[in-house]
């Protein structure tokens, strides 16, 4: 029953503004001190020994590589794309918001990092083009959750550690679900932007020469994408040597950018 005293001082906490991470710190301390015959030194190791594994290395290298593609320019080059294949149909805008949140959660692994990235590029685009403000946001905040989902999600890296199971698969595992989260969310977007009348952002569709100098500027993101997916599925590298291999390739492109 220590669950009874420990969930209302973890409310009281949150109820005295102070951060989530700590009330839950505190929660976890007084159970170890008042409820729990293991002592305390050993409950430190315990907490502190799952921070040692090699494979969370993971989510600052995949939080690293998608900072590096923005500064290089990685992401603006994806957002073209992306408007050019979407952009004539009614809602390609929106389309174009999911479809760029889909390919950048790829490589960054954090949703919050698309989500700001997207509603600094997006959003105001998307009311020039007769996007309701909320609708743009809502759009924006809907495609950040398929990054959780898809490879190499950190919600993904960080269930493996804890459950005992091969980041690998379930990177694997994650990516038909993830992709049809992303469909279904770009179909949305469409029909509610039919009723909306929102504007497209091209006037006519993509000639051929178009496509292939899209494709031809975007080619290093979405080379690493099918790099770090296939690599893993063939295990030529685990989780945490694909982030670090990732890194390496961007870094070496940003430098001979600021260069």
């Amino acid at each position: 029953m220590s669950w009874l005293l420990i969930i209302p001082l973890m409310i009281v906490c949150l109820f005295l503004n102070i951060r989530v991470y700590l009330a839950m710190f505190i929660g976890i301390i007084a159970y170890f001190l008042f409820f729990s015959s293991v002592p305390i030194e050993i409950a430190v190791q315990r907490l502190i020994a799952p921070t040692q594994s090699p494979s969370l290395l993971a989510i600052p290298f995949f939080i690293l590589l998608g900072t590096l593609m923005s500064y290089t320019g990685i992401a603006e080059r994806i957002l073209h794309i992306a408007n050019v294949l979407v952009g004539k149909m009614r809602g390609g805008l929106g389309v174009a918001n999911i479809l760029v949140s889909t390919m950048m959660g790829g490589v960054s692994a954090s949703n919050l990092a698309d989500a700001a990235m997207l509603s600094r590029m997006m959003v105001p685009e998307m009311e020039r083009k007769g996007y309701n403000r909320a609708f743009a946001a809502a759009i924006t905040a809907g495609g950040s959750l398929v990054t959780p989902i898809i490879p190499p999600g950190i919600a993904l890296i960080i269930y493996g550690l804890v459950a005992d199971v091969s980041i690998g698969k379930m990177f694997i595992a994650g990516l038909v679900p993830g992709l049809l989260c992303a469909v279904v969310l770009m179909f949305t977007v469409y029909l509610v932007a039919r009723k909306t009348n929102a504007k497209p952002s091209r006037e006519s569709w993509p000639t051929g020469k178009e496509m292939v100098f899209s494709l031809g500027q975007a080619w290093p993101a979405l080379f690493l994408i099918f790099a770090v997916v296939g690599g893993i599925r063939a295990n030529i590298f685990t989780p945490t040597e694909a982030g670090a291999v990732a890194v390496a390739n961007r870094a070496g492109d940003w430098l001979f950018y600021l260069s």
